[in-house]
């Protein structure tokens, strides 16, 4: 946003928002925000919004169908905030795909968006044709309904009136709301009785499955059992279930083999092992650690062992190790979320901590982890101003929210100094 602020008339920023905008680059799908609101600020300030809308247009219809699903959603989103302030945008578009886009995609992105577009009558038209999977519990969508309703927002008095008379004149819409306001009261079901480990193993060989209550209830015959079924484990996703085991409990076994099993693993199945062995504070386990931080590609199975082991100097450590790391996506979210992990209980104010948290705010992939990153570091007081002003204009809500946060803090402690001097 800084950047295209300043420069609004820059060909190459622009053709870089309008690949932005057409191809949805969010890390995490499932849980970060979406970001139309973002990209809209961005066109608005780029003073050419008919080009953006052409080719979002263009996309979204494309009669190829060349247009992946997740990027006609962010397409599609975009387009309905031309629509809401744009009175001559033919909304009846928009509905006819929401309609056709929710059932060929699997979209439920779809619908919120034209609920955010059109409120009420939004929530009708979609209640009309969607009432048989909104009204089943047991359906993929049946949580749907819920977050419909959410995007209405706080209803002023008219609106509510107008709500009611929607719901008169909509079966569907008030058979869901009432479905919505008396929910079934479904009974809690109760915990599954304690099975040794032999016969859950036995049960869910192929995803293994530690239920937090097995893991309060476990023996320590069957913890040793779990210890030595993890020593021959060669599958990630599975060792990483008996990380969490050995995170909630302590590991029954002698290290040594553990430590054998990390050494000669690939990063897949060392990282989970790792988590486990980090756990322990040992002199042999920071000297593992500190060979990790030496070793080319290993920077990450170092963060977790560094948990229990860290000490005063680590972060220029970490620090010159990162300056050389070269990895993809998926290595530099999780280093992301290591290095917020260890500033949580090791980070002070330092000049390393603060470069070590800026690297992990512009590498991280996921705009979840900058925003937890962000608030480490305006706990930690190493927020530089320059970071601030970028992170007022970022994708994420929480980010901005605490960016402005820090500023109020900050003009309020001036505040307090000046009338402290007076």
């Amino acid at each position: 946003m800084l950047i295209l602020l300043a420069q609004p008339d820059n060909a190459d920023h622009q053709a870089a928002l309008l690949e932005a905008c057409l191809t949805a680059q969010t890390y995490d799908k499932q849980l970060e925000d979406s970001r139309e609101g973002y990209f809209f600020e961005l066109i608005k300030a780029t003073g050419n919004p008919g080009m953006y809308r052409d080719a979002l247009l263009a996309a979204l219809t494309d009669p190829g169908g060349s247009t992946p699903p997740c990027d006609r959603v962010q397409c599609f989103s975009i387009l309905c905030l031309f629509a809401q302030q744009d009175p001559t945008f033919d909304r009846e578009l928009l509905r006819t795909f929401a309609t056709s886009g929710a059932v060929e995609d699997g979209g439920s992105a779809y619908l919120l968006a034209l609920v955010r577009l059109e409120g009420i009558d939004g929530l009708s038209f979609v209640a009309r044709h969607f009432h048989a999977v909104l009204s089943s519990a047991q359906d993929d969508w049946g949580w749907l309904f819920g977050a419909l309703v959410d995007e209405l927002g706080e209803l002023s008095p008219a609106d509510r009136d107008r709500l009611m008379l929607a719901r008169r004149q909509n079966s569907f819409l008030d058979a869901l709301f009432r479905q919505y306001e008396h929910p079934p009261q479904e009974p809690r079901p109760p915990d599954e009785p304690y099975v040794p480990f032999a016969e859950l193993i036995a049960r869910d060989e192929k995803f293994l499955r530690f239920t937090k209550h097995w893991i309060r209830q476990a023996t320590v015959s069957d913890l040793e059992a779990a210890a030595h079924a993890m020593l021959a484990e060669q599958v990630p996703n599975r060792l990483w279930r008996y990380a969490r085991l050995f995170k909630a409990r302590p590991y029954p076994l002698a290290l040594e083999p553990l430590v054998e099993k990390l050494l000669s693993s690939d990063n897949l199945k060392a990282l989970p092992i790792a988590d486990i062995v980090g756990q322990v504070r040992h002199p042999d386990v920071r000297r593992l650690a500190l060979d990790a931080l030496a070793t080319p590609g290993r920077i990450e199975i170092a963060l977790y062992l560094l948990q229990q082991n860290y000490e005063a100097g680590d972060a220029a450590l970490i620090l010159s190790s990162l300056k050389s790391c070269e990895a993809d996506d998926q290595v530099i979210h999780g280093l992301g979320m290591r290095l917020r992990t260890l500033a949580e209980v090791h980070g002070d104010p330092s000049s390393d901590w603060e470069q070590l948290l800026t690297w992990a705010y512009r590498e991280t992939p996921c705009s979840l982890c900058r925003t937890g990153i962000v608030g480490q570091m305006a706990r930690l007081k190493v927020l530089s101003d320059p970071l601030v002003a970028e992170c007022l204009h970022d994708a994420d809500k929480d980010t901005v929210r605490l960016a402005r946060d820090w500023l109020r803090e900050r003009e309020a402690e001036t505040e307090t100094e000046n009338n402290a001097n007076q």
